[in-house]
């Protein structure tokens, strides 16, 4: 007997057979019917799958043999492998290196022997497609032929086989992972709401407190530079509020949970009041600064409203704050087919263009020395894009970037689906607290934990004429709410703090619902966490509406003309018996008015605050007498709030009737 010398790549070879992972592995059907096809049409009562391990052949599948392995000394396999084509012993009785071999001595009692190694694509010969017979025999050119074919396919079947496998630890890999992302994209959604809260409750009570100043009769008779500094603490918080709502946004977008709310909307006035609040910072830079109106397109869309302005605004202000002084700011609104096309081109500082990709990613600008410059934290651009894309559409960047010789600029250009709105709305107006009168038989009861939110809270309502009941947590909610069902009346409004120690907002709320008495009353969450999710189960617990902090009183009001009793002051049956009651504006005091309506003309129409005070003098002049002046300066502050200068200027240049 001689055994089979090595092949000379022999440790590279088992390298690459221990790649396959298939030594000692279960009987799989794929290659238990390659055996048996080799066996019928080889004629042979034995058929193997060997594989040549370093010191034994090993049986991937057999036909015919009830062995599992043999030693690789005496196996036929061990010499197949050193050929490329088949290997073919007719008679091993016959042959010096098989005579004495004692699977020919004994049994299996091999007389005929064929294998077709099974090389793989980097050439290593792992085994062999064997059939096997007890008698000496010839293989037919097609029976040769047909083996080494099965050879093949044995080879490709391991491949197969290995891909499956290395998909297999790449899916659970990938499961892995995404548990992993899911965690931790549910740890991120936790802090941020966390931090949210964290940071809007103080917050809630900067720009509430200042809400309630500036509304307050009181605020018209202080200093221009007193009312500056609280107009700024005003500013800085809504500021602040804006860049947490920028983040919670990027944090939406990045789980998918960002929505569209489509409405009926005065599309060319969203444009005008854009343009309007961003005039005076082009003004303060002395920029050349227009828009241009489309007379094609519609003056009312079916769109989202809050994210269409979200974008524009963000284009805009930052086109102002990256054009030098004296240069040009230009907003257009156009259509094209069947598209809204919104240009906000600028003669800035440009963008490379290695960098013009990159400024929609988050938290990225031009380059580092822009954060320094103009501040900012890079999210703007990259939300506009992802809520563009969410409302259908994109924006595209073309920019040229300024050098000594060449004037730079920018132009963004947002296209979005243009849907014509099926019936025309009139536009959200500013709601003013002075237009509500709320009868004294309200009963609002406002839970939250927060003692300097509490005061807020209660500033705001007694600017509106309410009284309003605190509690201070959910346990002391519920028995207020049992006392007053005691005392026959149930409130009427319950704006209840989600984020409570103890018994939470959401269970609080599902405690109430559970007894019948109080299932009907209405419960609207007032809360710091303004995420998708939070406001989904709250809606589950019972709360009908939901208002975050800040509180805004725009937001307010709505929920409270909803379910209270109320009458608006322009809509009284008395109004216009009060009126002739009273005595006729004194001449006097008409030409001081008239004076003082003059000044009107002194401001342009973006200029508000000024407006709205200018506008609080005159009715001061004017109380107490039967005048037109109180409804002419509603008017005034309505065109001043629509951004609406044609009726601003028309209404300033009106002839006052006598």
């Amino acid at each position: 007997m001689i055994v089979a010398p090595l092949p000379d790549n022999e440790e590279q070879r088992l390298a690459a057979l221990n790649r396959y992972l298939i030594l000692d592995t279960e009987a799989e059907q794929v290659f238990d019917d390659l055996t048996r096809l080799a066996s019928k049409i080889c004629e042979t009562p034995i058929a193997l799958i060997s594989i040549v391990d370093r010191e034994r052949q090993w049986f991937k599948s057999k036909v015919g043999l009830a062995a599992t392995e043999t030693p690789r000394d005496l196996a036929f396999c061990a010499h197949a492998i050193l050929q490329t084509d088949a290997f073919v012993i007719e008679d091993a009785c016959k042959d010096e290196r098989f005579a004495d071999n004692p699977f020919v001595t004994d049994a299996p009692h091999v007389r005929f022997y064929a294998g077709a190694p099974l090389i793989d694509a980097d050439g290593f010969k792992l085994g062999t497609l064997c059939v096997i017979d007890h008698v000496a025999r010839k293989l037919n050119e097609e029976q040769r032929e047909a083996l080494e074919i099965l050879g093949r396919q044995t080879i490709s079947q391991f491949q197969l086989r290995l891909q499956l496998q290395k998909n297999a630890e790449t899916l659970e890999a990938l499961k892995v992972t995404k548990q992993a992302a899911d965690s931790a994209n549910q740890a991120k959604t936790s802090f941020l709401a966390n931090m949210s809260h964290e940071i809007r409750t103080p917050l809630n009570s900067i720009v509430g407190f200042s809400q309630v100043l500036m509304s307050d009769p009181a605020f018209s008779a202080l200093s221009l530079d007193f009312k500056n500094y609280l107009l700024n603490i005003k500013t800085a918080g809504e500021n602040l509020s804006e860049l947490i709502n920028n983040i919670l946004d990027l944090s939406k977008i990045e789980a998918g949970k960002l929505e569209l709310f489509e409405e009926n909307l005065n599309f060319k006035q969203l444009l005008q009041g854009i343009y309007h609040i961003n005039k005076s910072g082009a003004l303060e830079k002395q920029l050349n600064y227009s828009y241009e109106w489309d007379p094609a397109l519609p003056e009312f869309i079916f769109s989202d409203r809050t994210k269409l302005n979200q974008i524009l605004m963000n284009l805009v202000s930052n086109a102002i704050k990256f054009t030098p002084r004296g240069r040009r700011v230009t907003l257009q609104a156009g259509k094209e087919q069947d598209q809204l096309i919104f240009r906000v081109i600028d003669e800035g500082i440009g963008i490379s263009p290695d960098r013009q990709e990159v400024v929609f990613s988050a938290f990225e600008q031009a380059d580092g020395s822009t954060t320094r410059q103009f501040g900012g934290t890079g999210l703007g651009l990259t939300i506009s894009q992802k809520m563009a894309e969410l409302m259908g559409g994109n924006i595209e960047l073309n920019s040229q970037q300024y050098t000594a010789h060449i004037p730079g600029g920018s132009t963004f250009t947002l296209r979005l689906p243009l849907r014509e709105a099926a019936e025309k709305t009139s536009g959200d107006l500013t709601i003013k607290i002075e237009d509500y009168q709320f009868s004294s038989d309200n009963l609002v009861l406002v839970v939250e934990d927060n003692p300097m939110n509490q005061q807020m809270v209660q500033a705001m309502f007694k600017n509106l004429g309410l009284e309003i009941s605190i509690a201070d947590s959910g346990h002391e909610a519920i028995r207020t709410v049992q006392q007053m069902n005691k005392n026959g009346k149930l409130p009427d409004l319950i704006l209840m703090d989600m984020h409570m120690p103890g018994m939470d907002g959401l269970e609080t709320t599902q405690t109430l619902r559970k007894d019948p008495a109080f299932s009907e009353i209405p419960i609207v969450a007032l809360s710091a966490e303004a995420f998708t999710e939070q406001q989904r189960l709250a809606k589950e617990s019972g709360i009908i509406d939901y208002l975050t902090k800040p509180l805004d009183l725009n937001k307010l009001l709505p929920i409270l003309e909803k379910f209270l009793d109320f009458r608006k002051k322009s809509d009284s049956p008395e109004k216009e018996k009060a009126l002739s009651s009273l005595p006729p504006l004194p001449e006097s005091v008409r030409q001081q008015i008239l004076q003082e309506w003059q000044k009107f003309s002194e401001f342009p129409i973006f200029f508000v605050d000024e407006i709205i005070e200018q506008a609080e003098k005159i009715r001061a002049l004017s109380e107490g007498f039967n005048s037109i002046f109180p409804d002419l300066t509603n008017s005034i502050c309505e065109a001043a709030y629509r951004g609406d200068a044609d009726h601003f200027a028309a209404l300033v240049q009106k002839e006052m009737p006598l």
